[in-house]
């Protein structure tokens, strides 16, 4: 399997993997998808100039999250029916060393 890379990668893979009416249900957004697509269009105007192999040696992803202490600057989600993706959905992201965020829908 070749490396996931990049969001259209995981995209990609995600279309062999998984249902078509799952993979619907996760890919789409609310309504007319205004907000979907402004989303997408605010990162492509962000540029990101990687500095390859610049203080590689001590890597280090943590950082702190409203106060708090983290190992990596990735947070779970609420995801609605993330069970439809893996039978134990709910149960992994609990039990994930990730911090969980709260929805405020």
């Amino acid at each position: 399997m070749a490396a996931l890379v990049n969001l259209a990668d995981y995209e990609a893979r995600g279309r062999e993997v998984v249902a078509a009416s799952t993979l619907d249900y996760y890919d789409g957004g609310a309504n007319d998808e205004i907000t979907l697509h402004e989303n997408a269009a605010a990162f492509s105007r962000i540029t990101l100039y990687p500095r390859v192999f610049r203080g590689t040696a001590q890597g280090d992803t943590s950082t702190r999250v409203l106060g708090f202490p983290v190992a990596i600057p990735i947070l779970v989600a609420p995801v609605a029916l993330i069970g439809m993706l893996a039978r134990e959905g709910e149960e992994a992201a609990a039990g994930s060393p990730l911090p969980p965020v709260q929805s405020s829908f």
